[in-house]
């Protein structure tokens, strides 16, 4: 209020205003210049202030008006996409408090003219990237003032199983590596087989990344069944998929060794 302000007449000393925001001041009959401090986060204007010629009995009144000024909150997006995807800025929103969700500009960043106060900002969660802030909970707004909350949102790397199943319950001794099993042309690298009766399973984890479509292919082994690749039920795949950021399926493939066959003839 008034009397967080202060005022000098001429070069005189900081007098501080009264709790009611009027000094009557006993002076000489002379020429003034009223000035004040200035206080952070408030504009100052003069009225009747500058030269202001007081005679013998006579009366002056200088209004000096101050007005708060508004804070600024800037809100700065920063997306990542090392692992494939393909959102940008405009993709994400973000909330002041309770407030309506808000649009990011497409350069990232949004500067808000906002009243003093404190206020948390966040994003509401978006399906296949991470979300960290920074200076985004709690911030302090004063008059004139600007603070920068950023939030980072980082793309989720998508999941590849592949399972390769081999069933050698007809005396078969093949193995994974028999099969020659490869995502877009490139031979895969299993891990040793778990073995359970009859059917030995081996795992395979490629990196991948989303956005980006694989192919999966087998070349058959004389003597086996031709496995058929089963990637789930997402977008119904078979050998051709695409991930989305933080997709994880798995595709598995099975081969069964063939029962031998002995013809006896009798002339």
């Amino acid at each position: 209020g008034a009397k967080d302000f202060t005022f000098k007449i001429g070069n005189g000393n900081p007098v501080s205003f009264e709790a009611d925001g009027q000094n009557d001041i006993t002076i000489n009959a002379g020429t003034y210049t009223i000035t004040e401090p200035a206080v952070s986060g408030y504009t100052t204007t003069y009225d009747n202030c500058s030269g202001v010629v007081v005679v013998n009995g006579g009366t002056q009144t200088c209004t000096i008006t101050n007005n708060d000024q508004a804070g600024t909150l800037i809100v700065k997006k920063v997306v990542v996409n090392d692992n494939g995807g393909t959102l940008g800025a405009k993709d994400f929103t973000f909330k002041i408090g309770n407030g309506n969700p808000v649009s990011f500009e497409a350069d990232g960043q949004n500067d808000i003219t906002i009243n003093a106060g404190t206020y948390t900002i966040t994003e509401p969660a978006v399906s296949g990237y991470t979300t960290t802030y920074d200076n985004c909970s709690g911030v302090v707004v004063v008059n004139g003032g600007t603070q920068t909350c950023t939030i980072t949102n980082d793309d989720i790397a998508p999941g590849l199983t592949v399972i390769k199943k081999v069933v050698n319950d007809n005396g078969g001794n093949a193995v994974v590596g028999d099969f020659d099993i490869k995502l877009d042309g490139t031979e895969l690298s299993f891990r040793a087989g778990v073995v359970d009766g009859t059917t030995t399973t081996y795992t395979s984890n490629p990196t991948v990344v989303s956005n980006h479509e694989y192919t999966l292919s087998e070349i058959d082994f004389g003597g086996y069944t031709e496995g058929t690749w089963n990637c789930g039920t997402v977008d119904g795949l078979t050998t051709k998929f695409t991930l989305n950021e933080g997709q994880n399926i798995t595709c598995t493939i099975t081969n069964d060794d063939i029962a031998p066959g002995l013809t006896v003839i009798k002339k």
